[in-house]
Parts: structure tokens; C-alpha cells; sequence
């Protein structure tokens, strides 16, 4: 999965990234799923949206990222 995580398919890459931060969510991997809240995919986007609510209170730390995407010209 970490492999998968740097797939040139931006899908792969996403679900990879998010299957290892559901098996080991900690710091770093919750910080990879919430760097794609910002991705110029709309789809991608919302799924790590949806992602990051699912954890709960794990997701906490990407909170500063989710407020700045709600200001984006693009929102959520």
C-alpha cells in the first residue's frame, strides 16, 4: 500500500493513502489524506473529506487544513 501511495493515478494514489492512514492513523498519515483536500480533483477532494471525518478524532490535526479549503475559490 505505502507503494501505491506514489502511483502515478491520482485515484490509486488517494485510496492507497487512505487505507494506510485507516490501518495506522497516525500524524503523518492522517497529514497525507489531508493533503488532498486540496487536490484539483473535485471527487478526490471530497472523498478525503469524507475520509478524514470517518476517523473521528484521530483526523484532528488536519482540521487547519480542512478550514483553509472551505475558503478556497473551489469549495468542498
Amino acid at each position: 500500500l505505502r507503494t501505491a501511495m506514489k502511483d502515478e493515478v491520482p485515484q490509486i494514489a488517494f485510496w492507497a493513502t487512505v487505507a494506510v492512514c485507516r490501518l495506522d492513523p497516525k500524524a503523518e498519515t492522517v497529514a497525507a489524506v489531508a493533503g488532498y483536500v486540496s487536490d484539483p480533483n473535485h471527487a478526490i477532494r471530497e472523498d478525503a473529506v469524507i475520509a478524514l471525518g470517518l476517523l473521528g478524532a484521530v483526523a484532528k490535526p488536519a482540521v487547519p487544513k480542512l478550514t483553509l479549503a472551505l475558503s478556497e475559490a473551489d469549495p468542498l
